[in-house]
């Protein structure tokens, strides 16, 4: 579809060949209906009348005419509770929704929008996921990993980078990274902590990573050191993640680290960037990360520059062995200040999670302590997002602008590239005896 080939005047594609083809394949193990065509509309129906931007009504006609698609056959054969949508954003477009938090050089890119199948805004239905990839290769050993999750090996082994050599049960270890400057500088150091204690107390091993080191302890504390985050991110099989993000890099961390092309010890910056995600082994991860960007899989970026399939960090990291990754296409919003709700909330049992650590809690309560399919996990989340903030939805523009656009773009952003009724490794099920993400 041309549409979305055209930013700034650069002619650029993001279609990523072939990937229907896993469809089928998707579909005969799920035992799903399969959606070769849509309804066709002209014009913006009303009640899609907020999703139309202005100065190209027509924007999303395609995407509307899928979801009333869905409808009919929610209505006729459902209720659908899994939606997979199954290619690149120009094969299957996602929505290009006006940008009411006014912080975008364009739109905002959804998914979510999908899994709204009746006529309430507030309440999503169905869980939405998206099979994208690097190429056709990618995406059908995405599919192998997920379907034959239970049966592979139990352990992994991996080299780091100081030499020690690893062995770790994947299914049973989590990795919790508080990324620098949003953690430490912000206040937002909790989301990170709180997931080592509740990852121990499911019975996980786990790694955190912090602003300046990396401790297995599980009450950690922010230690100076090599900070190899590559090596830990290929032993676990859940990794929750809280700082910078970019449409091209994610686990924004600073301190001292190996320089792999000339093998001394610097110190600064350092990110998990998506062309070095593709030579990384990660396992058959659920990839939760609440930072800028990182499910951008088209468009343009924060400054107004056409991203580069290449560089896109997603489609590398699914290519690198994850099966769940669930994160914001665009600009995401922190809760400054974050933990003194939340260090007060362990006595009083309300942590006042909001904005991208709500998210953060959210998806670690789903599947820590409460262990819901990775799409159900997307739709609970979404719900109580919705009923945090009584009247926002990403299918109307908000009543108040300055007040509520953070929020509908929250809601509006989030996406799911994987199987959404991908079942992940359960430690020990139910919320045991710590669960801080109320």
């Amino acid at each position: 579809m041309e549409m979305y080939t055209e930013f700034n005047g650069v002619n650029t594609s993001y279609h990523i060949k072939h990937l229907a083809l896993v469809a089928p394949e998707l579909a005969m193990y799920r035992q799903g209906y399969v959606i070769t065509d849509v309804e066709h509309l002209s014009a913006v129906p009303e009640e899609f009348a907020d999703m139309a931007p202005e100065d190209d009504p027509g924007l999303n006609l395609w995407q509307m005419g899928l979801l009333l698609t869905l409808r009919n056959l929610s209505d006729e054969h459902g209720p659908i509770n899994s939606i997979a949508l199954v290619g690149s954003a120009e094969a299957v477009p996602q929505f290009e929704l006006p940008d009411y938090s006014d912080s975008e050089p364009d739109y905002t890119s959804s998914d979510s929008v999908y899994g709204f199948l009746d006529d309430d805004p507030l309440d999503m239905d169905a869980g939405v996921g998206r099979i994208v990839n690097f190429n056709v290769q990618g995406a059908s050993n995405t599919l192998v990993r997920t379907f034959l999750y239970d049966d592979l090996a139990e352990t992994v082994t991996v080299e780091f980078e100081n030499g020690e050599v690893v062995t770790r049960a994947w299914r049973s270890h989590g990795i919790a990274a508080n990324g620098f400057e949003v953690a430490d500088l912000r206040g937002q150091n909790t989301p990170g902590l709180f997931a080592i204690r509740d990852y121990d107390d499911e019975g996980y091993t786990s790694d955190y990573i912090a602003t300046i080191g990396t401790t297995t302890h599980s009450e950690p504390t922010l230690m100076p050191g090599d900070v190899d985050v590559e090596g830990a991110v290929q032993t676990a099989g859940h990794l929750l993640y809280r700082g910078h993000g970019s449409w091209h890099g994610t686990i924004y961390t600073w301190g001292y680290y190996v320089d792999r092309t000339t093998g001394q010890k610097v110190y600064g910056e350092r990110m998990i960037e998506g062309e070095r995600a593709r030579e990384l082994f990660v396992p058959p991860q659920v990839t939760l990360l609440f930072s800028c960007e990182n499910t951008k899989i088209h468009g343009l970026n924060f400054g107004g520059d056409p991203i580069e399939m290449d560089r896109v960090f997603a489609t590398s990291w699914l290519y690198a062995g994850a099966v769940a990754l669930i994160g914001a296409t665009e600009v995401s919003y922190s809760n400054i200040g974050q933990d003194i709700y939340s260090v007060s909330g362990e006595g009083t049992g309300d942590h006042n999670w909001d904005l991208n650590n709500l998210w953060f809690a959210s998806t670690a309560k789903y599947t820590l302590d409460e262990e819901y399919p990775i799409g159900e996990v997307m739709r609970l989340s979404e719900n109580r997002y919705l009923d945090k903030h009584p009247g926002i939805t990403p299918l109307r523009k908000p009543d108040n602008l300055d007040d509520d656009g953070a929020h509908w773009k929250e809601v509006a952003m989030y996406a799911l590239y994987g199987d959404p009724a991908f079942m992940y490794h359960v430690t020990s099920p139910g919320e045991n005896d710590y669960m801080p993400w109320d």
